[in-house]
């Protein structure tokens, strides 16, 4: 699943629609807030909040690392289409294999 800021939509009576990270920051943000005072409000957060999730998702796209180390003792992790036993679990590796990679 890809890293989504997402949006926030607010119709006149300041409820929220939308999706993302974006709609849980307005939703956490606008929680404590009574009706009359959330309407008035929640068009003016609505940017404030998008813009805070895009902040967060790119910065994570831009810096975040995932580290995966597979051990000798990992076996199974995949198939072998062999002949003889199709569907068989392969043997972990000799030793540990390290995969990085960036999230997306």
């Amino acid at each position: 699943m890809a890293l989504d800021a997402g949006t926030v939509d607010v119709d006149d009576d300041g409820n929220a629609t939308g999706s993302g990270l974006a709609l849980d920051i307005f939703n956490g943000a606008m929680s404590g807030l009574g009706g009359e005072v959330k309407a008035a409000i929640g068009n003016g957060m609505k940017g404030f909040c998008e813009g805070i999730a895009t902040a967060i998702v790119d910065h994570l796209k831009n810096n975040a690392e995932i580290t995966i180390t597979v051990q000798p003792t990992d076996s199974g992790l995949q198939s072998l289409p062999s002949v003889l036993t199709p569907g068989s679990p392969t043997d972990g590796p000799a030793s540990p294999k390290t995969f990085t990679g960036s999230i997306v």
